[in-house]
């Protein structure tokens, strides 16, 4: 997972989750930063799902349930035990049907045995405090970010749970420029520009743990819950994620039996500080001792805020390219980086306007029925392939239309975002050379 911290040290790590069996649309891209993050999301509710695999060709994490890194993300498929005796991945059973291995409840928050055998309740997972299930459990670490994704407006808590032993890489592109090549998509041959510095590196056997909530006086918390995911991080490039929905109680959170859609891995978990944070996150994992390496400082700048939200507002200071590039990190660049799903792109917080493959370019999926529309057109958003695809109804996998962007989560339009990039797209004079 990529999260780019903007604050996991004073604001928060930024997991990004790779995008799994739905397409990551060749317009939008994104991840958190500097603690921040740019975390899976995705409906509460109504997008939850069971368990489904998606692999990433970066080992980064996923957030916890988090929101937050970009994630770069291979296909991904549906675990379930086929009825015949076949399991899901080919695998056969000598015509015996399977049978889901035992379990103790409850669990450590820690991996399952079989990654098609998943606990059924929530509770049963020991990711959240038996007495009281709406409070994740003490071996889960919470943190927070600067730039989340969008989630159809639900309210988010995040936490992480590493494995026993078992410590954060993060990425040092000065000391070890190897470990940050991305193959240019183009030629095959030699390493971009790096820009995944401080990007963070879970071991195999974290668990993310993500709430989804709303706003709710009638509830003694304020809030309703309305999701948990917990994000798996199985194998070295292969993450899990299984979606529980609560109960209208508030008691208990049931698994669900659809895949989940939105599973990013890690792409872009960047450490970097938080602005405004009483005591910064990266100070924090580093005295719990979390990283193999403590990243170095002075750490990276912490992505700002695009808007007004659930994490505050933008500094004083934030200029328009930030807040924008800020959203399409945490939001986009888990797909649209050069060794994502729609590598055509490139909208990593660190990757110059230049050299993102968006100003003046040919979009990959349609105009959305504006004649000459570009990818971005400098003064126009209304001609930017990239705006109006957030704007756009969302897809019909039957017909083949391109749909909305971001694909997970937004069959509410995020009306702040759209002004954010529709003021950054009009700002731009001119393509930069």
């Amino acid at each position: 997972m990529t999260y780019r911290t903007n604050g996991l040290g004073g604001a928060s790590a930024a997991i990004a989750f790779l995008l799994l069996a739905v397409g990551c649309g060749p317009d939008s891209t994104g991840s958190a930063a500097n603690g921040s993050s740019s975390s899976s999301s995705g409906a509460p509710a109504s997008s939850s799902s069971g368990g489904s695999t998606g692999s990433s060709s970066s080992g980064g994490a996923s957030s916890g349930g988090a929101d937050s890194g970009g994630a770069t993300g291979s296909d991904g498929g549906t675990d379930g035990a086929v009825a015949d005796g076949t399991s899901s991945d080919g695998g056969k059973t000598d015509g015996a049907a399977f049978v889901c291995p035992t379990m103790p409840i409850p669990g450590t928050c820690a991996p399952p045995a079989d990654t098609r055998c998943p606990y059924p309740k929530l509770s049963q997972t020991g990711c959240v405090d038996p007495a009281n299930p709406l409070k994740m459990a003490s071996v889960v670490i919470p943190y927070e970010v600067n730039s989340p994704l969008w989630s159809d407006g639900a309210l988010k808590t995040r936490g992480m749970r590493l494995p026993t032993g078992q410590l954060i890489h993060v990425k040092d592109c000065a000391k070890n420029p190897t470990e940050c090549c991305v193959v240019d998509p183009n030629t095959f041959v030699g390493c971009l520009p790096p820009a995944d510095d401080g990007k963070w590196v879970f071991p195999v056997g974290t668990v993310m743990v993500k709430n989804f909530m709303f706003a709710d006086v009638s509830q003694p918390s304020g809030m309703k819950f309305v999701e948990t995911r917990l994000f798996i991080h199985v194998s070295d490039t292969t993450w899990v994620g299984y979606g529980y929905q609560w109960n209208d109680a508030q008691t208990e959170a049931t698994i669900t039996s659809d895949a989940i859609a939105d599973v990013r891995t890690s792409a872009m978990f960047h450490v970097v500080p938080t602005a405004g944070a009483t005591a910064n996150q990266i100070d924090q994992r580093a005295a719990m001792g979390l990283f193999d390496t403590p990243p170095s400082k002075p750490y990276k700048a912490a992505l700002v805020a695009p808007y007004m939200g659930q994490t505050g507002a933008p500094p004083a200071g934030a200029t328009l390219d930030e807040r924008a590039r800020s959203y399409l990190h945490a939001n986009c660049s888990f797909c649209h980086r050069p060794d994502g799903t729609w590598n055509a792109m490139d909208v990593r917080f660190d990757v110059p306007l230049k050299s993102t493959g968006l100003c003046n370019a040919m979009p990959g999926k349609g105009n959305l029925g504006v004649a000459g529309a570009l990818l971005l057109t400098p003064k126009s958003h209304a001609n930017s392939v990239l705006w109006l695809r957030m704007m756009a109804p969302p897809g019909d996998a039957t017909t083949g239309k391109t749909g909305r962007m971001p694909a997970i989560a937004s069959d509410v339009i995020d009306t702040n975002a759209t002004t954010l990039v529709g003021d950054w797209i009009d700002s731009i004079a001119a393509c930069p050379m």
